[in-house]
């Protein structure tokens, strides 16, 4: 990408971030095409079904739910100690980049959904995340010889179609993708919206943390339900596919080591603009 940021060096002067010019291409995501060959498909937004989620699936989706949360217990971390604006810039970032590349897909077949889960990790862990409620919505449809029947459309060898093993394993990848739901669910009231939510959790974190950021979430006066709210439009560009193809948030990943917490105080409504027009300064701290 040309010109990605312009920086003033001055030792007194502030760094001056501008609009990237053109798209993000690097570290792509690449994402297994769907069998018509289109790489783009239907927008990422999609109805809210939770109303109307009947769990169809086989008793093999549940079994490992007691095991899912005691992994999920041992891997909570103390809220208090989040830096949310910084999590929050990193995350959708990222996906940006990603986006620039490729776009996923609601019309994206269960199998196709499934190869990009077993693929290499996601360079998003906030697409990784929407991908993973994706695909529990479409399996919770599904009992065991649905999915098979589905599978068998596929007509590729990788998928082993008669292996119950494989099936309970897409099963517990399915009670992931419930858990990051419920996570998303508790701000049920911002309807597609609601999916900003899991730009707050830490890249590392595997499994969703939902007991961690539920009190701060559902309080309009603690930094991560602010922060969030800041992040909602640019998150429904991205999911929505609407996203511009020139704004700052394409430049903070080149940034991200040099902005203190104040720096990122400072610039993070900017960085999350959809219609930046005038640089953003950051003042030396």
């Amino acid at each position: 990408m040309d010109d990605l940021f312009v920086t003033d060096h001055s030792d007194h002067s502030p760094d001056i971030i501008e609009p990237a010019s053109g798209h993000m291409v690097d570290n792509a995501l690449l994402v297994a095409q769907d069998a018509s060959g289109n790489r783009h498909g239907a927008p990422l937004v999609m109805k809210d079904i939770s109303e109307g989620r009947q769990d169809s699936s086989s008793s093999s989706f549940s079994q490992y739910a007691t095991d899912i949360q005691y992994r999920r217990r041992r891997s909570r971390r103390p809220s208090q100690a989040l830096d949310y604006r910084r999590i929050i810039l990193r995350n959708i970032s990222k996906a940006v980049q990603c986006y620039r590349s490729t776009h996923l897909s609601t019309g994206m077949s269960v199998p196709l959904l499934w190869s990009i889960l077993e693929g290499d990790p996601s360079h998003s862990a906030f697409l990784r995340r929407y991908t993973l409620i994706v695909f529990y919505m479409k399996m919770s449809r599904l009992d065991d010889a649905g999915i098979k029947k589905e599978l068998a459309k596929v007509g590729n060898v990788s998928f082993s179609i008669k292996d119950k093993s494989y099936i309970r394993k897409m099963r517990k990848k399915q009670e992931e993708g419930k858990a990051w739901s419920d996570l998303c669910d508790l701000r049920s009231d911002w309807g597609q919206d609601k999916y900003t939510l899991l730009s707050a959790v830490p890249e590392d974190t595997r499994e969703a943390p939902i007991e961690e950021i539920a009190e701060g979430v559902r309080s309009e006066n603690s930094v991560l339900f602010q922060s969030l709210n800041d992040a909602r439009s640019l998150c429904a560009a991205l999911l929505g596919d609407t996203l511009p193809n020139c704004l700052l948030i394409d430049n903070y990943s080149y940034k991200d080591s040099r902005l203190t917490t104040h720096d990122i105080k400072l610039s993070f409504q900017a960085f999350l603009s959809l219609h930046p027009s005038q640089p953003v300064k950051i003042p030396r701290c």
